[in-house]
Order: structure tokens, then sequence, then C-alpha cells
């Protein structure tokens, strides 16, 4: 599913990204050693990717010792650039702030002061340390958010539970009848995985008016509106430039990734 998601509009490590951070929670579910869902979640991605090289030398500082300041430096000497959004400096804040951390408030507190794209990261170390251990966030961080579930105004006509608590339990219901109908097989779920067709997620659009001919062109299938292929993992991307807020990535040489 994290493949599905991303690779909408990710590729290469972006896509190695997303898995990454779906089996780290998806085993935070069933297991309490960060340490060892870091590098269990790692030893799934392809040794050449740079995402794995970059989780790789930061578990490797931290046994060293290292602080996080001193991986952070080390980090944007080897993998920055100006893209803040990079996938590969990003996912080394997140590991950086899960082993460098001692509790909830410290693992998001080094997360979030390593830069760069920090709502993304430091959410994704809250949602794994939350799965872990929901006891563990101290109320400073709940009490301005509240247990209420506010939908955006532009959200309508959706019954859905009035407190996150209600939000959790109908979740948590929802898998629990999915189970009973379909039953968990993790075999035919990775041998699905496998054979995603991106063709299969093919859609259709139309040449608005005003082409050069004046008048509206043919419906054609076009190959931008295809989910991409499972790219190579070493694979290089640049951000086109923004439309209607899109943040889509489109191949290009010699540039770093999305």
């Amino acid at each position: 599913m994290a493949y599905e998601d991303a690779c909408f509009d990710h590729a290469g490590d972006g896509i190695l990204a997303a898995q990454f951070l779906a089996r780290m929670q998806s085993m935070a579910f069933v297991r309490d050693d960060l340490r060892g869902i870091v590098l269990d979640a790692a030893a799934a991605m392809p040794t050449e990717s740079r995402l794995r090289t970059v989780v790789d030398e930061v578990v490797g500082w931290v046994d060293q010792g290292r602080s996080w300041t001193d991986i952070r430096t080390l980090v944007m000497e080897r993998h920055g650039n100006d893209d803040f959004t990079d996938v590969r400096p990003n996912t080394a804040w997140v590991v950086t702030g899960l082993l460098c951390g001692t509790d909830f408030s410290w693992r998001i507190l080094i997360t979030n002061n390593c830069g760069e794209d920090c709502d993304s990261s430091t959410a994704s170390v809250g949602a794994l340390l939350g799965i872990l251990d929901p006891a563990s966030i101290d109320h400073k961080w709940l009490a301005p958010i509240g247990r209420d579930l506010v939908l955006n105004d532009g959200v309508v006509d959706l019954d859905h539970p009035t407190t996150l608590d209600g939000f959790t339990d109908l979740v948590v219901d929802l898998a629990q009848r999915l189970d009973e109908q379909i039953g968990p097989d993790p075999a035919q779920v990775a041998a699905e995985a496998d054979a995603f067709d991106p063709d299969e997620h093919a859609f259709t659009i139309k040449q608005a008016s005003g082409t050069p001919t004046g008048s509206s062109g043919p419906a054609v299938t076009s190959a931008a509106c295809h989910a991409p292929a499972r790219p190579a993992p070493n694979s290089t991307w640049s951000r086109p430039p923004s439309v209607g807020g899109g943040t889509g990535c489109r191949p290009a040489s010699g540039t770093t990734g999305c």
C-alpha cells in the first residue's frame, strides 16, 4: 500500500522512504525495540540505494556515541543539498531522533531541530512513538490539540465520530471486521504488491479548448497520468514547476531525488 500511494507523486528513494516508514510503524504494533525496528525496516531496502546508505550511516554513528548535532553535520556534508524536501536527509533525521532521544519529547525535538522538511519528519517520529506507547506522549503536546475530531470546512456530508478516541475505535473495529472477513495473509499481500501494475491505474484526460487549432483535442491517455513503474533504486528526479499546488516529480538527469 505504501508503494501504491507513494508512486503517484514520488520515485526512487521517495518510494523507498514511504515503505521504510510504513514498515517501522507496522512493526511498532508488535515490537518495542526501536533499534531493531529501524534495522529490520532498513534491511528490506536495496543495499545500493542512497536511502539505505544514509540510514546505515546514522545507525553506525549512533553506535559510535556521536551526538545528534554531530550526526546532523555529517549527514549534511554527505547528503545535503538545496532541496529541503530530499528524503535522504529527512529520513536521517527520523532515525536520528528515534535513536538519540530517550523519551517522546526529546525524540521529536531532536528530529524537529534537525530542520529541513521537519513537519513531515517530526510527524513520522511522533506517529511511530504513539503506536509504541501512547502513554509516553507528554500532556503538554496533547493539551493544545484536545480530543475533538475537527474536519476541514470543505469536508461535508460525512458521518464521523466527534472525538479522536471515537475515530480510533472506528479504525480498530474496521480492522477487526476485515480480518474476520478475509483474514490476514502476508504471503498473499506480498505477492499482490509485487504484481502491482501501474497501467491498471491509468486514467484518461481530454485536452481543453484553446489548442493551437482552436478546438478541443481528442481524448487521450497520457503517459504522465500513469503511476510510474517501479524505478531503479538510484533514479534521479527533479520537481517541476508547481501546478495548482501540486508537488509531483519528473525524471531529469543530474538532479537530486524528490
